[in-house]
C-alpha cells in the first residue's frame, strides 16, 4: 500500500502565524473550499467597502484551518509585491469567480502593516506594544518615530537640567561636539526634525548608563497604535495596521484574576481604537475555539463583569466548514496513485453510501469520488469519524492532518506500512491515534467514559478481531449520532470492512462473556457496565458510604445510560428533530407537579 499512496508531509505542520509568515510557500499551499472562501471574501469585502466590523473574533475548532486563513488573507492584505500573491489568487477564483474583482481592487491598495499578538508573558500593554516594534522591525521601518517621542526627549532634557545637573552638562558637551547650540537643538526636536531625535537617541545611553530611549514601552498601548498607526499612514504610504490576536482561548483560559480586567480594559479600548480608526484603518481580529458566550462559563464570577466589555465589542464570525469540504480536504492530503481504484475496492467502499451520513450529504458520484476514492486508503467511515472525533476531542497536536501526514506510532503512514492494496483502514486506527486524549479528555464526561469501557473490555479480547471490533464499537459511540451511524452490522461491517460472518462471530463471542449487550431501547450494542466488578459487593459498599445522603433518583439518572428516546419515523416525515428526555423522579414530588413546565425549567 505504502508504494500506492503518497501523504503530503506539508499537512502535517500546523500553521504558525507568526514564524509563518510571510513564507509564500506555506501561503501557496492553501486549499481554499467554497466555506473557507466565503470567509475570506467576507473579510476582504469588509476592508474593501470599509464596513463597520473592525473588531471580530474567528471562532471554529482546532485543525480547521483558521490560522492557515489568516495567514493568506495577511499575504492579500500586506504583500507590497501582489505578484507574489498571484498564484493564491488563481486557486481561490476558482473556487468563487466573483472574488476576481475584489482581487483587483485590494491590489489597487495600500498595504497594512501585520501586528500579530501570539506571546502573552506579562503585561498585556507591553505584549502589544512589543509586537508592534517587532513588525516594524521585519518591515524594516526603524526610523518610524511617534509624536511622543519628541515630547518625551524635551522632558528627558528638563528633568535632567533640574535634578541632574551632571548629566546635564555632559548632554550640553556632547551637544557642542557636535557643532549643535543646545537652544536650537531643542527648537529643532520641538519641530519634530528627525535627525536632532536620532541624535538624542544616539547619545542617550551615553548619559544614563547603557539604558535606551524608548519611551513607548512605557506608554498605554492604545496611544502608541494611534501614533504609528498615523505615522505609517502619512510618512510609509501604508493603508493602516491589522493585528491578529492569536489563541485568544488559551490566553483567556490561562488568565489569573490577579489582572484579568486591567487587560480587559486594554483588549475593549484596542477595540474601539479599532472602530473608530476612521481614515488610518485599523483592524483586529481574535483566533478562538469557542464562542464568546462560552467563556463566560469557565472563569471565575469576579472576572465575568471584566469580560462583558469585551464580550460586546467583537462581531462573531464562525469558521464553518461543510462536511463535504472536509471529506475534500484528505482528497487533498491522500495523493495516490491513478490505477489504485480497483473493483474490489470500490466493492468493498461504495456500499457505505447507502448509511444516512453520506446519503444525506453526497450524490452517489461525488460520494465515489471525494469519499470512496478520495479518502483511500480509509474506509468511508473512518475518515467520517475521524473528522468527527478531530472535532470533539482535537488538539493543535493532535487533529485530522496530524494524524494522515504525522510520523508518530498510529498516524496513516505508520499505518499502512504494512499492509496491501485492498486492505483499508478501519474506524479502529481512530481509536488507536487518539486513545490518549480519550484518557485525559475529562471535560467531556461522554467520552472518558466509553474510552474506560472499551479500555477494560480490551482486556477482555480474546483475538484481534474482536479487539478490533470493541475499538470501533467505542469510537461510534463518542460520536453519538445514532440517526447517522450506529453500532450496528451494516455500520460496523463497512466501519472495520469486515464480513459479516467476521461480524457475527465477534459479537457472539463478546455477548456470550458479557462484554458487549444489545439495549433494545435504543437499538444498539453497548458496553456492560461495570463489567469484572461484583456489583451487588459495591452497591452494598457505596450505599453503606453514602447511607441516607443518596439522591437515588440522581443516581438512576447518572448510570442508567437512558438520556433520549429518538422518534425516528416521525422526526424523517416531518424533517425535524423532536426527541423525549428520560428523568426518573420520586414519586411524591411527581405527585405535586401541578404544571408541566417544571419539567423543562433549568434544563435547557
Amino acid at each position: 500500500m505504502k508504494n500506492i499512496v503518497k501523504v503530503d508531509k506539508r499537512f502535517q505542520k500546523a500553521v504558525n502565524l507568526t514564524l509563518d509568515f510571510g513564507d509564500m510557500d506555506r501561503v501557496n499551499h492553501y486549499i481554499p473550499t467554497k466555506s473557507s472562501v466565503s470567509i475570506l471574501k467576507q473579510y476582504l469585502e469588509n476592508i474593501e467597502k470599509d464596513q463597520a466590523e473592525h473588531a471580530t473574533i474567528l471562532i471554529g475548532p482546532y485543525g480547521k484551518g483558521k490560522s492557515h486563513l489568516l495567514l493568506v488573507l495577511l499575504a492579500l492584505l500586506c504583500s507590497k509585491d501582489k505578484k507574489k500573491t498571484k498564484e493564491v489568487r488563481e486557486k481561490i477564483i476558482s473556487v468563487k469567480k466573483s472574488t476576481e474583482k475584489l482581487f483587483e481592487k485590494i491590489s489597487e491598495s495600500k498595504p497594512f502593516l501585520p501586528v500579530i499578538i501570539s506571546s502573552f508573558q506579562g503585561d498585556l500593554n507591553e505584549t502589544f506594544i512589543f509586537s508592534l516594534q517587532e513588525a516594524l522591525k521585519r518591515e524594516g521601518i526603524t526610523d518610524l518615530t511617534p509624536e511622543s517621542e519628541y515630547t518625551e526627549s524635551i522632558q528627558a532634557i528638563n528633568v535632567w537640567k533640574k535634578d541632574y545637573p551632571a548629566t546635564y552638562e555632559k548632554f550640553l558637551e556632547l551637544l557642542g561636539e557636535k557643532g549643535y547650540d543646545k537652544k536650537n537643538f531643542c527648537e529643532g526636536i520641538k519641530k519634530q526634525e528627525k535627525e536632532k531625535l536620532f541624535y538624542f537617541k544616539e547619545i542617550y545611553p551615553l548619559l544614563t548608563s547603557g539604558s535606551n530611549f524608548m519611551p513607548m514601552i512605557q506608554k498605554d498601548a492604545l496611544q502608541v497604535y494611534k501614533e504609528v498607526n498615523r505615522a505609517l499612514c502619512s510618512q510609509y504610504s501604508y493603508a493602516g495596521i491589522y493585528i491578529i490576536f492569536d489563541e485568544f482561548s488559551k490566553y483567556i483560559e490561562g488568565h489569573e484574576r490577579v489582572g484579568f480586567s486591567k487587560d480587559m480594559k486594554i483588549i475593549q479600548d484596542m477595540c474601539e481604537l479599532a472602530d473608530n480608526s476612521g481614515e488610518l484603518q485599523m483592524y483586529i481580529t481574535f483566533v478562538a475555539h469557542k464562542s464568546i458566550h462560552e467563556y463566560v462559563k469557565s472563569i471565575d464570577s469576579e472576572m465575568i463583569q471584566a469580560f462583558r466589555g469585551v464580550e460586546g465589542r467583537l462581531k462573531e464570525i464562525q469558521f464553518v466548514v461543510s462536511s463535504q469540504n472536509n471529506f475534500e480536504l484528505i482528497e487533498s492530503a491522500i495523493q495516490k496513485e491513478t490505477e489504485f481504484f480497483t473493483k474490489e475496492i470500490r466493492k468493498k467502499t461504495e456500499k457505505s453510501y447507502d448509511l444516512t451520513c453520506f446519503s444525506n450529504l453526497f450524490e452517489r458520484e461525488d460520494f465515489i469520488k471525494i469519499v470512496a476514492k478520495g479518502c483511500y486508503p480509509l474506509t468511508p467511515l473512518c475518515a467520517y469519524t475521524l473528522l468527527q472525533i478531530s472535532e470533539k476531542i482535537g488538539q493543535n497536536e493532535r487533529t485530522v492532518f496530524t494524524f494522515i501526514a504525522g510520523d508518530e506510532p498510529g498516524s496513516l503512514p505508520r499505518v499502512i506500512e504494512k499492509r496491501h492494496s485492498e486492505e483499508l483502514v478501519g474506524v479502529d486506527c481512530v481509536y488507536d491515534y487518539f486513545k490518549n486524549l480519550f484518557r485525559e479528555t475529562l471535560d467531556q464526561p461522554q467520552i472518558h467514559k466509553e474510552w474506560l469501557k472499551a479500555d477494560y473490555a480490551l482486556t477482555k479480547a480474546e483475538t484481534e478481531e474482536e479487539k478490533r471490533f470493541i475499538k470501533a464499537m467505542a469510537v461510534i459511540r463518542m460520536v453519538r449520532r445514532p440517526e447517522e451511524l450506529s453500532v450496528s452490522k451494516p455500520d460496523m461491517t463497512c466501519a472495520l470492512d469486515i464480513s459479516e460472518e467476521v461480524y457475527d462471530r465477534a459479537i457472539e463471542s463478546l455477548m456470550d462473556r458479557e462484554i458487549i449487550f444489545f439495549r433494545a431501547s435504543l437499538g444498539t450494542l453497548a458496553f456492560k457496565n461495570n463489567i469484572g466488578i461484583d456489583i451487588e459487593k459495591e452497591i452494598e459498599k457505596e450505599m453503606r458510604r453514602l447511607r441516607d445522603k443518596m439522591d437515588v433518583c440522581a443516581m438512576l439518572n447518572e448510570i442508567s445510560e437512558l438520556t433520549y428516546a429518538l422518534p425516528k419515523q416521525y422526526n424523517q416525515n416531518r424533517a425535524m428533530t423532536r426527541y423525549f428526555r428520560y428523568e426518573f423522579v420520586p414519586i411524591e414530588k411527581y405527585m405535586a407537579v401541578n404544571r408541566a413546565e417544571y419539567f423543562f425549567e433549568n434544563r435547557f
